[in-house]
Order: structure tokens, then sequence, then C-alpha cells
């Protein structure tokens, strides 16, 4: 009896793990296969306006960027959440109607200009005005004083003064003199400035020379340090890796174009050259009317709108990452790099 208790809970635990492991499975396959979609477009004409959507499995994840009359505006969506939303800048309030206004009255009696009255004669003068005789006689000129007889002591005292600025004179000069050195030969620096000029020279040279040497130094290790990544094995291994890298990037490429463009940049050669480019890197849109594009050779133009839509699945990055993580030279890359990191 006991034993049937047993055997019925094993097998209720293994109902319950092997559901567990199923929902697993169905979340896993969910996320690898079902594709994210991707929508582009932009247009101008006049002004410029750009959009970007990202959605998977039927808008359970929703993320949308628009940028309309230069203002950006945000949504992500997660089920039935927002969880960020940015919405662009309103414009500005409006004023308030008597805010912009004056007192009309106010204004009125401000700006009235005072008139004066006028003389009626021109000989009638201003009241408060000083009446002014302008044929009085003009004052007299004040007579210069007459200079004193000079004395005999005036001149001694004069004479003394004299002997002493010519002394201090002297002082001054001789003072002058003293602070500066004895001019040397035009020719007596040339030796020394020689010997400065090869000492520097000298200097420059071994400077120059221990600069190359750790230069050098570098260069070699920066060698030996990529040489260990580029052995026979290591290339085949890049190799391999830009193939399916590659192939997963076809996967990613966008499936459809749709619009009208006019564009033109003013030089006949560069806008064919440029024409030629982008038919080669979309050859489908080279063979249908989805995307026309309408070449200008005349005038630097471009107007119009197109918008691109692909869509993303999971599988192929997982492919490429599964395919990296069982090769062993990744392992054996990885071991290097942490020895070159360490500096061994």
């Amino acid at each position: 009896m006991a034993m049937h208790i047993i055997l019925g809970i094993l097998k209720c635990l293994g109902i319950l793990l092997l559901i567990i492991l199923l929902l697993l499975l169905l979340v896993i396959s969910i996320v690898l296969f079902v594709p994210i979609r991707y929508e582009a477009g932009a247009s101008k004409n006049g002004s410029f306006e750009a959009k970007a959507k990202v959605t998977w499995m039927w808008r359970v994840f929703y993320l949308e960027f628009a940028f309309r009359n230069k203002k950006p505006s945000l949504i992500v969506k997660l089920l039935w959440k927002t969880l960020k939303e940015v919405k662009p800048d309103e414009g500005a309030v409006p004023s308030s109607p008597g805010s912009g206004q004056e007192d009309t009255s106010s204004s009125e009696t401000e700006q009235e200009e005072i008139s004066l009255p006028e003389p009626e004669n021109e000989d009638q003068s201003l009241p408060g005005s000083e009446n002014v005789d302008l044929s009085a006689p003009e004052s007299e000129e004040v007579s210069a004083p007459e200079k004193p007889v000079t004395t005999t002591s005036a001149r001694k005292r004069r004479n003394t003064k004299i002997k002493a600025g010519f002394k201090k004179a002297k002082k001054t000069k001789a003072n002058k003199h003293a602070g500066k050195p004895e001019k040397k030969p035009i020719f007596a620096d040339i030796p020394e400035k020689v010997c400065e000029v090869v000492t520097k020279a000298y200097d420059a040279a071994d400077s120059a020379d221990e600069f190359l040497y750790e230069l050098c130094k570098k260069m070699d290790s920066i060698a030996s340090r990529i040489g260990l990544f580029t052995d026979q094995r290591s290339m085949a291994f890049y190799r391999m890796l830009l193939n399916r890298f590659g192939r997963m990037l076809r996967h990613f490429r966008v499936r459809r174009i749709e619009g009208q463009v006019r564009a033109g940049t003013g030089i006949a050669d560069l806008t064919g050259w440029l024409l030629g480019i982008v038919y080669c890197m979309l050859p489908v849109s080279a063979g249908n009317d989805r995307l026309v594009i309408e070449p200008d050779f005349y005038e630097a133009v471009f107007e119009g709108q197109f918008e691109a839509k692909g869509h993303i699945r999971l599988c192929h990055a997982a492919a490429v990452a599964v395919m990296v993580l069982v090769n062993r030279e990744f392992y054996r890359l990885l071991k290097k790099f942490k020895k070159v990191r360490r500096g061994e």
C-alpha cells in the first residue's frame, strides 16, 4: 500500500516536471522563432519627419519613435502596460487678453506736449533773464608789476643753487654708469653659444634614441602578441565565423522598401555614381515599382518619402552562438587572451 502511494507521488512529480519542461521549451521556441518586426520611414516635403517602430508577438512588446515638427516622441509598451512615454513639448501657453494691453487714457496724458508761449518780438527777453549791456567798455588791462632790482645777496643764492644742481647731475650720472656692466666685444660670446647648441643637440639625439628604442620594444611586444592570434588554425576559425555572420546578416536584411524619392547632388557625374551604388545595394528594388528614385542631375535636392520593413529571428543568432561555443578553437583563443592579459 505504501509502495503504491510513493509511486503515485512520483508519477505526479514526473508529470509536473514534464509540464514545466514543455512550457520552458515553448517559451524558448517562441523567443527564438517568433520574428521581431521593424519598420522605418521618413519623408521630406518642406519639413522633415521620421518614424521607427518595433513590435514582437502581436504587439506584446511595442516600441515607437517619431520625430515630427522638430520634436521627438517615444512610446514603449509591454502587454497593456506603458513602460515609458515621452511626448513632444506643447506650445507656449497663450498670454491673457488683458496682460498686453495698456491704458490708453494714461498713455495719451503722458504723451501730451506742453507748448511754451513764443515771444512776440525778437527784442523781448524771457522772464528771469538778465539784461546785459553790450555797449559797456571792456575791462582795463592789469599792469604788470615792475621787476625788483637784484642785489648781491640774491646773486650769491642763485650761484649756490646752480652749483648744487651741477653736483646732483654728476652724482646721478655716476650712479647710472656704476650699475651697468662693462661692454664686452661682439665676438666674445660666440664660443659659449656654440657649446650650448652642441650640448643641446647631443641631448636631443640621446632622447630621440631612447624614444626609438622604447618604441621598438613596444612594437616587438605587440607583434609577438598579435602573432599568437594569427596562426593557421585561428585564421580558419575567423573565416568560418565571418561566413556565419554574413549569413545571419542576410536573414536580417530589409525585406520590403516602398516610396518615391527625388534626389540630386548638383553634379551630374556624382549623382549617377551614387544612384548606381544604391541600385547595386538594393537589387530587389531595381526590378519593380515599389521604390522609385528620380535623379535630378542639375539641382542639389532631396525630397520625397520612403518606408522600409523587415524582421529578425533570434534563432539565426542563436545558431551562430552555439557554433562558436562548440568549437574548440574558441576556447584555445580565450586561453591565449587570458595569458596576454596577465602579461605572461
